[in-house]
Formats: C-alpha cells, sequence, structure tokens
C-alpha cells in the first residue's frame, strides 16, 4: 500500500521533489494543505561512486510506525534518487 502511494506521490508531485544538500531531500506531501516533508539521506558506497539513501522521515507515519521499508515519502525519496542518477551521487 505505502509503495502504491509513494509511486503516487511521485507521479502525481516529482517537479517539487528536490535535494537540498548531502543529508536532506523535501519530499511534498499528497495533502495540499499540508507542509512538505524532509526525508534524511546518508551516504552508501555504490558500484560507480557513493550515492544517497533515505534513513529516515519527518511524517506521522514514520516517526510513530517505523515501517521497515520506510514511509511512502522515503519510498518516493529513493524512486526520485533512481530516476536522475546525477542527483542520487554525494557531492564531496
Amino acid at each position: 500500500m505505502r509503495r502504491q502511494r509513494a509511486r503516487r506521490l511521485l507521479a502525481d508531485k516529482e517537479a517539487e521533489f528536490s535535494v537540498l544538500s548531502n543529508t536532506r531531500m523535501r519530499v511534498p506531501s499528497q495533502q495540499p494543505a499540508h507542509a512538505d516533508y524532509i526525508v534524511k539521506l546518508k551516504r552508501e558506497s555504490g558500484r560507480r561512486y557513493d550515492v544517497r539513501v533515505p534513513v529516515s522521515g519527518s511524517c506521522k507515519d514514520y516517526l510513530h510506525r517505523r515501517p521497515p521499508a520506510g514511509c511512502k515519502h522515503m519510498i518516493a525519496a529513493e524512486a526520485f534518487l533512481k530516476k536522475y542518477p546525477t542527483k542520487r551521487k554525494w557531492k564531496l
């Protein structure tokens, strides 16, 4: 269910996603009246270069439930980063 909502979120609001720094990313809310959420990122070694990977979220779902696969915002952030490899690269 979270994966479906994450796919929908990315499809509907992809232009509103932004990487703020090596360790933070802004992901929009699906609800118009809600503020954006912050997804924290960590560094992970990739095959050719180090990449950013979501590790936590600021939404209530993540804060209260800690789903093993992450909240929909984290799942959408991971899909966004995979879609745009240059944004996924860890910057030195």
